[in-house]
């Protein structure tokens, strides 16, 4: 019986092969550049484990495909593998694999155990036992063989059973505790058909899943040994020197998919379903350089709940803590499917954490944030301090001279005078800002002396960002302390235009410019800088965003805490703020008629405004986003209620990068347009924001009740009647077009 015909054998026949088969090969230059490419090493120069493993594939698939096995080769499960190389073997040696069935066992449907070496002449390089399960055994002799290549002594390393070791959380997967990550891998859908030509292991169960169907497979799945090569890549186990390991695979690792490798100390590891927690694989490494892939122990990181880490799970325990005590946090609890529930629990907790209300709300959130989140290393971010002795960083010094008077580009032109002022009577009539908004920015215009900041230094977290007020304020002669990653690809325009504008710009060393890794040395480094400002502009997609905001929490708890610097945060629109029933907290903004030349239906939705709460959340934004951005507020609230400088003014929506991605917010905002409500581009608006933070440097005064919600520039939305929600809806429809653009 040949091979192919033993792939759909349906019965047995013969006897059991007795001697290994063997088979000459080679791990060239070309298969260690596939490899390489796949596991995401550089530079191979000896055989890694599982490049060994598969040279021993093509004898192994001719034992496993016999006429007496009791198997079909297609559809086999790869059950687990042990593996030692015994001398390294540099790459492009040939060598000669052997592989034999050794052991079955039919306790439940049944294992087949296959040895294989790798050998040049005499000398053994490498040894593994490898299982394999068959869901629907045929029936056949039992296999109980030697194979005379291996070691006499050899056992390998024994199967890891981290279940058994660690035991099982609340829905029975391996208790991961807070164990952190040290390493995550997005598979692709094509990432079984890449390692099947990396291998030679075609088998249909990995290749898609139409093909993985027919063996009881949903969907395709990994090949146990391509998570396994990824794995000792990201721990730098390469072939270099002599190692052993031992896996088992312990469930099938769907693709397409996002795994962690997650280490339990002494050699072992997890690899487990990011999104679900689940436990895939247990490894064992048994190697000098396993852990040079480490997370910096100063990363903060996003809490495991049940195996995963979940900043769904995150926001919906923040928000019950902020409603602790109160009915609302019913409303929290009950949310069963956060993602996609939040938004209404969310404008409940905007009850409790409005200022007027004092601060005790947003403190429980902040409070059960700082003691719940911590760093890689365990530490709590409430617990994190500022560095010391932080080196200075770039010093760019300008070679511009200040303007003169607030200007304000819009649409290409700048708003000077008689013209900005015009703009700001249509602005506040159309509800793209407040009265006090307005009003602030003409008191700026009315004080040109203001904006004399040479001898004022602003520390910007997010210094590139689009809104980041970083160009303004060097424009007008400010020493700015800007943080931001040297590899950003801002960071050389933003030194090239700080060389022609008037102020001095100084930027964070790379020691302390990555805020979730570094957040300690960028508060000693902005403290260093003895800041009269500091704001915080950020903005990441997903859970990286709540990373950012709990980050930059921390650094602004160490500054509030170790100078008077007045202390600033950018507000969204579209969150759920106490506004009041008749937006009477809303600083004299203006309510606006529905266009009549739009039908009644069509700009009619849930109303926006409920228990005085302005509702402005949008699902599309997500319940990370709004975490985020919640953060920041409760962190002000806490601080305005202990006397502390706060600056918290609501940006508008903005035509930024991050928006003009997105065809369906570029079709929303042509949308608005058409609805009455008018979105800005980038530079107006950080200009905007930029000039309202220089009227609260310019006037220092205690936060009121309203200090939230009085100097916003909402874009129109808190004018109208609807939720942003729905108008959303009806703008994407309006703005269309945009889709085939």
């Amino acid at each position: 019986m040949s091979l192919l015909s033993g792939i759909f054998k349906r019965s047995t026949s013969g006897g059991p092969r007795t001697l290994p088969a063997t088979q000459e090969g080679a791990f060239d230059d070309a298969k260690a550049a596939e490899y390489a490419d796949f596991v995401g090493a550089t530079g191979l120069t000896h055989t890694p484990p599982m490049a060994f493993h598969n040279l021993c594939f093509p004898t192994t698939a001719r034992v496993l495909g016999e006429p007496a096995v009791p198997a079909r080769l297609f559809g086999l499960v790869h059950e687990s593998l042990t593996w030692e190389i015994i001398e390294p073997l540099p790459v492009g040696v040939p060598a000669t694999a052997s592989s034999l069935i050794t052991r079955t066992n039919r306790q439940r449907g049944l294992s087949i155990e296959v040895a294989s070496v790798v050998a040049v002449g005499e000398t053994v390089h490498y040894v593994e036992r490898a299982v394999y399960y068959s869901r629907k055994p045929l029936r056949g002799p039992a296999y109980d063989f030697d194979h005379i290549g291996v070691p006499p002594d050899w056992d390998g390393p024994e199967i890891p059973d981290l279940r058994g070791q660690f035991g099982t959380n609340d829905v029975g997967a391996l208790d991961i505790e807070q164990r952190v990550a040290t390493a995550t891998r997005h598979l692709t859908p094509d990432t079984g058909r890449r390692w099947a030509k990396i291998s030679g292991d075609v088998n249909p169960i990995h290749m898609s899943n139409a093909s993985a169907r027919p063996f009881g497979f949903k969907s395709a799945i990994a090949h146990g040994a391509a998570i396994e090569a990824w794995a000792h890549a990201s721990l730098g186990v390469n072939g270099t020197a002599p190692c052993s390991g031992a896996a088992k695979f312990r469930a099938p690792t769907k693709i397409p998919n996002e795994i962690e490798l997650v280490p339990f100390g002494d050699g072992l590891y997890g690899v487990v379903e990011a999104r679900s927690g689940r436990d895939l694989v247990h490894l064992r490494i048994n190697a000098g350089r396993v852990g040079a892939a480490e997370v910096p122990p100063t990363r903060i990181v996003i809490p495991r709940h049940n195996g995963r880490a979940s900043s769904t799970a995150l926001g919906q325990a923040t928000f019950t803590a902020a409603a602790e005590g109160d009915a609302i946090q019913r409303a929290v609890v009950s949310a069963r499917n956060w993602r996609k529930d939040y938004r209404e629990p969310v404008r409940q907790v905007a009850i409790l954490d409005d200022p007027a209300h004092g601060p005790d709300a947003a403190q429980r959130a902040l409070t059960y944030l700082e003691g719940n989140v911590t760093t890689a290393d365990g530490t709590p971010v409430g617990r994190i301090e500022a560095g010391v002795n932080v080196p200075l960083g770039l010093r760019v010094v300008g070679q511009g001279s200040p303007r003169q008077g607030l200007a304000i580009p819009h649409h290409g032109a700048l708003l000077e005078g008689v013209a900005l002022d015009e703009q700001l009577t249509r602005w506040t009539a159309n509800g793209m800002m407040t009265a006090v908004a307005a009003e602030r920015l003409r008191e700026v215009a009315a004080n040109p002396q203001w904006l004399a900041l040479s001898d004022t230094t602003i520390g910007i977290l997010g210094a590139g960002a689009e809104l980041a007020p970083t160009r303004f304020l060097l424009d007008y002669g400010a020493t700015v302390a800007g943080v931001i990653r040297p590899d950003s690809s801002r960071h050389s325009a933003l030194v090239s235009d700080a060389r022609t504008l008037a102020g001095t710009l100084d930027l964070s060393p790379a020691e302390a410019s990555d805020i979730t890794e570094q957040t300690g040395a960028i508060a000693g480094w902005m403290l260093g800088r003895n800041p009269d400002v500091v704001v915080e502009t950020l903005y990441a997609p997903g859970a990286d965003f709540v990373l950012l905001e709990l980050g930059a929490d921390a650094i602004m708890r160490n500054v509030a805490a170790e100078s008077d610097a007045l202390l600033a945060w950018y507000g969204t629109p579209t969150d759920a703020y106490p506004i009041g029933a008749h937006r009477e907290r809303a600083g004299g903004i203006a309510r606006r008629q529905r266009p009549r030349r739009f039908p009644l239906g069509l700009l009619q939705g849930t109303p926006a405004i409920r228990d005085g709460i302005f509702n402005g959340i949008v699902d599309y934004q997500g319940p990370n986003y709004i975490l985020a951005k919640r953060i920041g507020r409760w962190r002000a609230t806490a601080l305005a209620a202990q006397g502390k400088r706060v600056s918290f003014n609501i940006a508008p929506m903005a035509e930024t990068e991050s928006v003009l991605v997105s065809k369906t917010l570029v079709a929303a905002y042509r949308g608005m347009e058409k609805l009455g409500l008018e979105p800005v581009g980038a530079d107006t608006a950080a200009a905007i924001m930029a000039t309202l933070l220089v009227w609260d440097l310019r006037n220092p005064h205690t936060a009121n009740a309203d200090f939230l919600t009085e100097a916003a520039v909402p874009s129109g939305l808190w004018s109208q009647d609807s939720e942003p929600q729905d108008l959303m809806k009806r703008a994407v429809l309006l703005g269309s077009g945009a889709f085939i653009r």
